[in-house]
């Protein structure tokens, strides 16, 4: 059994091929890709942490949920329907369980490698407008390591915060062991 990691799924959303800069022609190769590369790692028995925007923002893309393998766990993100921030968070919770996500969140904490570990779709302060949205579902900055996603970025590393979007890692999850070379290189800087 292992621990994956990756946000920004984005299925069936047209409009995040352009502004992500995607390498794909059509949204339904995209998500093919996705789907591709994720079954590629993750077996059944694996575990991988959504960390927000499975889809564009509607429920359609939830379709394509149900074709991943292993138990997924969501930390929903602002374009998840299921999110506190919209008004109808409750009639969508459904919708993503019968997809096939396990549980739905809208944070959480790891313990991995002996470290306490903050999981979240929104980074300390960073977007990728140029102004940080959404402060009141933010973790406060106490030093603590954060992986995240929601910046639509290249970058992975960012201090003590690790970026999973699938931007940045080739449209695949993140094995948890590159989250714990992370970890081991922010003792070796402390």
């Amino acid at each position: 059994m292992s621990v994956f990691y990756t946000s920004d799924l984005h299925f069936d959303h047209v409009n995040i091929i352009p502004f992500c800069g995607r390498p794909f022609e059509s949204v339904f190769m995209m998500n093919s890709t996705i789907v591709e590369n994720w079954n590629r790692v993750v077996k059944d028995d694996d575990t991988v942490y959504v960390l927000g925007d499975v889809t564009g923002g509607g429920l359609s893309g939830l379709r394509w949920v149900s074709l991943l393998n292993g138990r997924k766990i969501l930390v929903a993100g602002n374009h998840d329907q299921c999110h506190p921030m919209h008004a109808n968070w409750i009639k969508a919770m459904p919708k993503y369980r019968d997809a096939g996500f396990d549980e739905i969140v809208t944070h959480a904490t790891r313990t991995i490698n002996k470290r306490r570990v903050l999981l979240s779709h929104f980074p300390y302060s960073a977007d990728h407008t140029d102004k940080p949205r959404f402060a009141q579902y933010r973790f406060p900055d106490q030093g603590l390591p954060l992986i995240h996603g929601h910046v639509h970025k290249t970058y992975r590393k960012d201090g003590h915060q690790l970026h999973v979007g699938v931007d940045a890692w080739r449209f695949a999850p993140v094995p948890e062991y590159h989250v714990v070379e992370w970890l081991d290189g922010l003792e070796l800087a402390a």
